[in-house]
């Protein structure tokens, strides 16, 4: 189960594209790790309200493949490449290497 509802991640991705503040006083305010909104920021802006619903997925080698040679190709964080392919945990393309 996602420890975050998936109104209350749009309430602060609002406040945030709101200009309510920056990342770490969001973070202060809503009791939440700097690093998630910054993800659900990212997640939103590329996938809307659905970059924010709960996944479960389960990720094919070739799938896998593909996220890591894009991130090497275009030098992206991992962060970056989990927001672009709707992946909602950037630790894990790190656990891919």
């Amino acid at each position: 189960m996602d420890k975050y509802k998936t109104d209350f991640k749009l309430q602060v991705v609002n406040s945030f594209l709101g200009d309510e503040g920056g990342a770490k006083l969001l973070a202060r305010r809503w009791k939440v790790p700097e690093e998630k909104i910054r993800t659900w920021v990212s997640h939103y802006r590329l996938h809307g309200i659905d970059g924010l619903r709960p996944k479960r997925s389960a990720y094919s080698s070739e799938f896998k493949q593909q996220v890591l040679s894009h991130q090497d190709r275009e030098r992206l964080s991992s962060r970056r490449v989990a927001a672009i392919y709707d992946i909602r945990n950037p630790n894990q393309v790190v656990v891919w290497r």
